[in-house]
C-alpha cells in the first residue's frame, strides 16, 4: 500500500483502504475469455476437481458467460467478511440494469459461504451475472510471506491485481465494506473519460488539504507526485464517515447524493449509542432487502424510517438526507 499525494497536499490511498478502480491496458487485439461460466482459478494448475465441476453445474442455472460489455467488479473476501461481501454484491446486483461479472478472490473454505446464498438469489437477476473465483495469491517475483504480513489479511495482494487478472481489461476493485446506492454501470462510465496514459482511478479522502486521516496520522509511506497516469473520480463514489463532517465534506455529494457508501472502520457494525453511526440502518436495510422487491418500499422507505429515528447525536445523522439522496433519485428515475 502506498500513500499518494498531489502537489497541494491532498492525501490519497492506493488500494487497501479506499475504494478504487483499475484499468489495465493490454494488447488492443485482446479478447476476454467468453467460455467461462464460473470457475475457480489456481496459480498452480487448472485441473478441476469433481467438487468444482459440480459447483459449476449448480451455477449453470443462474450464471451466464462473461460478456464483453459486462461491468466487472472484483473484491477480496477473507475471515469474517463474508456477510459484508454478500450485502455489497447484493447492492450492486439490485441496482444494476446491465450484465455484471463478479471476480471473487478468497480462500477455499469461504467459496461455499459465498456460493450458497447466491444460488438462492432470483434467476431474473442472476441470469445477467457471471462469477469467477481466485485464490489469495501473489506473483512469483515477490516474497509472499513478507507481503501477507504487511497489513491486514486480504489487503496487500490487491496491489498485484494486474498480475492476478491478466484476462480482464478493466475492473472496479471494491472493499467489502461498501454499498452501492447508484448503479455500478454509472461508475463504469468513468473508464470512457480516462485518457490513454491513465491506468488507475482513485479519489480524495477529503477535499481540504491536510484535513484527512492519512495526512494527519500516516507517516513513512512512499510519496508519488506524478499524477498523469492516475484518474481522479468524484468523491460521491467513495463517501466515508469523515466526510459527514462539514470541514471535510465532499462537495459533489451535496448536489448528487452518495453513490457508494464506504463503511470504513466498522461503520456498518458499530454497537452502543456512543459508537453508533448513521450508516448502520442503511447497511441493515440492504442486508434484509429481498432481491426482486420494490426498491422504494423495500429499500428507500425503510432507510428513511430508521434514519429519521436516530438521535441527532449519532454521527452522520445530520446528513441523513444526503446519504440516501442518490438512491432516491435513481428510484424516482426508474420506478413509477
Amino acid at each position: 500500500m502506498h500513500r499518494l499525494e498531489v502537489e497541494h497536499g491532498l492525501g490519497l490511498v492506493l488500494l487497501g483502504f479506499l475504494y478504487v478502480f483499475l484499468h489495465v491496458h493490454l494488447d488492443p487485439k485482446f479478447e476476454p475469455r467468453s467460455s467461462i461460466i464460473i470457475r475457480k482459478m489456481s496459480p498452480v494448475n487448472t485441473t478441476s476437481s469433481k467438487t468444482e465441476q459440480a459447483f459449476s453445474r449448480d451455477m449453470l442455472k443462474h450464471i451466464r458467460p462473461l460478456a464483453r460489455n459486462s461491468v466487472v467488479l472484483a473484491t477480496s473476501v477473507c475471515g469474517n467478511r463474508v456477510k459484508e461481501a454478500l450485502v455489497m454484491l447484493k447492492s450492486a446486483i439490485a441496482l444494476s440494469r446491465q450484465k455484471l461479472h463478479l471476480v471473487l478472490m478468497t480462500e477455499d473454505e469461504i467459496i461455499p459461504k459465498l456460493r450458497d446464498p447466491m444460488l438462492g438469489w432470483p434467476p431474473t437477476f442472476m441470469n445477467r451475472v457471471s462469477v469467477e473465483f481466485h485464490p489469495i495469491s501473489y506473483p512469483d517475483y515477490v516474497n509472499q510471506t513478507e507481503w501477507r504480513g504487511l497489513y491486514r489479511l486480504c489487503s496487500t495482494h490487491k496491489l498485484f491485481i494486474a498480475d492476478i487478472l491478466r484476462h480482464i481489461d478493466a475492473v472496479i476493485l471494491l472493499d467489502t465494506d461498501v454499498l452501492f446506492l447508484r448503479p455500478p454501470e454509472e461508475f463504469w462510465e468513468h473508464f470512457s473519460r480516462m485518457n490513454k496514459r491513465q491506468m488507475m482511478g482513485l479519489t480524495v479522502e477529503t477535499e481540504l488539504p491536510g484535513q484527512g486521516w492519512y495526512p494527519r496520522h500516516v507517516r513513512g509511506f512512499p510519496i508519488y507526485r506524478d499524477q498523469d497516469d492516475l484518474y481522479l473520480y468524484p468523491c460521491e463514489w467513495n463517501f466515508r464517515t469523515n466526510q459527514c463532517n462539514r470541514l471535510e465534506r465532499c462537495s459533489s455529494v451535496e448536489r448528487k447524493g452518495v453513490s457508494v457508501l464506504h463503511g470504513i472502520a466498522g461503520a456498518f457494525h458499530k454497537r452502543g449509542q456512543k459508537n453508533k453511526i448513521a450508516y448502520m440502518p442503511i447497511y441493515r436495510t440492504m442486508d434484509e432487502f429481498t432481491l426482486g422487491s420494490s426498491l422504494r418500499s423495500g429499500l428507500l422507505d425503510p432507510m428513511k424510517f430508521w434514519l429519521r429515528r436516530l438521535p441527532s447525536t449519532v454521527w452522520c445523522s445530520q446528513v441523513q438526507d444526503i446519504l440516501i439522496l442518490g438512491l432516491e433519485r435513481f428510484i424516482n428515475e426508474t420506478e413509477t
